[in-house]
């Protein structure tokens, strides 16, 4: 599977695939696939994000 998004937001993006490798163990596992698509621009993943909380009033 592939994932891609074009959001800044790491909720999207790093969350995402952090909560999948999470849920589905041994049975899924993250690639480096750069070697493979060398025209691609990427960036390296966020490893920690804030979450920041919505206070109603």
């Amino acid at each position: 599977m592939v994932y891609s998004t074009c959001s800044m937001n790491p909720i999207e993006n790093e969350a995402v695939v952090a909560e999948v490798l999470r849920r589905c163990g041994e049975s899924v596992k993250l690639v480096d696939v750069s070697s493979e698509l060398p025209q691609l621009i990427r960036r390296p993943g966020l490893k920690r994000w804030k979450v920041c909380a919505v206070v109603s009033t």
